[in-house]
């Protein structure tokens, strides 16, 4: 009996805590509610020739959006346009969209709004700084298993056999999205830190992985959260076309800060190029995955050149003053790891801003961040994000990538936004698990601008 007490003291401050801090870090939650993303009945969109691609759903919507939709397909790049028309264009597209969700009243905010009224800041900071929001949504997580498996009833098959498992039953095995494709899988360490690591799962082939095309996946959690096993099968969709793949971890809040994620993610590329010698590199980020790619790219590491063929955003926060008055609005500013992580205070948050820094206004006023930035070399950018994003809202996408339309017209990189009828989480769940119209998008993209994998 006093096992059983000590246990339920144990755990019942985290089951308590549960469905409110889902709402934080949302992968969870999204297994919930990803259902709802099935339920859309019509799809509409919004087409024009500045690399604009907006999508959105549901009847209220319809009427705005198909007299908004054109029939216009060609993708261009900013060089083929004055970046004022581009972003006029962007802007006139922008008014059909649905309003964004008020922050306030979603009620799985309202355990934060709780908080905040009744807990000393101190106590709130010290499950953020501890490093107990961390271990409470990463255990979280384990008990969502079952819900997963009762979604996506393959899961568990696909994640053995990318996990290099091959001996399961024969009713199980049958379940395997890549069938009897035989995979390697081995976790490789890139600095002395335990969460400086990397799984790397490749196609078992009778050549030599060297000279193969490779993506690297950045998985989310506010900074502050997630382990690579947590986002395998996100491997699924590279490793049906040929890819091999890394799902990269890194030293996530408190043990270490947004400069130290980059650096990671620099380390971690300069590894794999050493390891495997890869044709080309591809960076598929999630949520505050996808920022720490885009900054990295902005940026100039001085461990190793960063250089990448193509980078692909999903659901990113690409302006931190801005995210900070939304998670202000939503309750959990104080809770939320971003607010350490990227500087404590906003003249640091906008130095690791990409959408201020790519303006121009924004550069001259940041000196020291300025002899940093990169735009010179970028790689083609796909920028992917729900317009039912609760978490991070549409405007994040929009934003930079206005900013990117306001470059000095002598940079031609290409530059290309979708928004998707889905939420936060929901993007990288169909990523994962093969529903929904993100993996069309992710793979459509890497056919264009990464030379296609040769078939063993």
């Amino acid at each position: 009996m006093a096992v059983l007490s000590y246990r339920l003291l144990l755990w019942a401050p985290g089951l308590f805590l549960g469905s409110s801090i889902l709402s934080l870090f949302p992968t969870i939650d999204g297994f919930a509610r990803e259902s709802r993303c099935r339920r859309v009945s019509r799809h509409f969109s919004i087409k024009s020739s500045n690399n604009i691609f907006l999508q959105a759903t549901s009847s209220s919507e319809t009427s705005a959006i198909t007299k908004a939709a054109t029939t216009t397909t060609t993708t261009t790049t900013r060089k083929r346009k004055s970046r004022q028309l581009l972003i006029s264009e962007l802007e006139e597209a922008e008014k059909n969209l649905p309003p964004l969700p008020d922050p306030h009243a979603d009620p799985n905010d309202d355990f934060f709004r709780f908080l905040r009224r009744k807990l000393p800041v101190s106590v709130v900071h010290w499950m953020r700084d501890s490093g107990f929001s961390r271990w409470l949504q990463d255990t979280l997580l384990v008990f969502g298993i079952p819900a997963v498996l009762k979604a996506y009833p393959a899961a568990l098959a696909n994640f053995l056999h990318l996990s290099g498992v091959f001996v399961m039953p024969s009713s199980l095995s049958k379940k395997k999205e890549l069938g009897d494709t035989d995979v390697s899988f081995k976790t490789v360490s890139y600095g002395s830190h335990p969460r400086q690591r990397m799984d790397c799962i490749t196609l078992d082939t009778k050549s030599s992985h060297s000279n193969k095309p490779w993506i690297v996946f950045c998985h989310g959690g506010a900074w502050g959260s997630g382990q690579p096993w947590m986002y395998r099968l996100a491997a699924l969709p590279f490793l049906a076309e040929g890819y091999n793949v890394c799902v990269w971890g890194y030293r996530t809040y408190p043990d270490g800060n947004v400069a130290d994620q980059q650096h990671d993610l620099a380390m971690a590329l300069q590894t794999l190029r050493q390891k495997y010698d890869p044709s080309h590199v591809a960076v598929v980020g999630h949520s505050s995955g996808s920022h720490i790619a885009l900054m990295t790219a902005l940026t100039k590491p001085s461990s190793t050149s960063a250089v990448v063929d193509t980078i692909i955003l999903l659901s990113g926060v690409y302006d931190i003053c801005a995210h900070y008055e939304w998670e202000t609005a939503r309750g959990i500013d104080e809770l939320s790891p971003m607010k350490p992580a990227c500087g404590t205070h906003r003249s640091a948050w906008q130095e690791v801003s990409p959408t201020l820094l790519l303006q121009p206004s924004a550069l001259d006023d940041l000196v020291s961040t300025k002899a940093s930035i990169n735009t010179e070399a970028l790689p083609p950018i796909l920028i992917l994000h729900g317009i039912n994003d609760k978490v991070v809202p549409y405007t994040s996408a929009i934003n930079v990538t206005k900013a990117f339309y306001g470059i000095d017209e002598d940079q031609s990189n290409v530059v290309q936004l979708q928004l998707l009828p889905t939420g936060h989480a929901e993007l990288v769940l169909e990523l994962m698990m093969g529903h929904g119209v993100t993996r069309s998008h992710v793979m459509g993209w890497l056919a264009r601008y990464v030379d296609g994998p040769s078939k063993e």
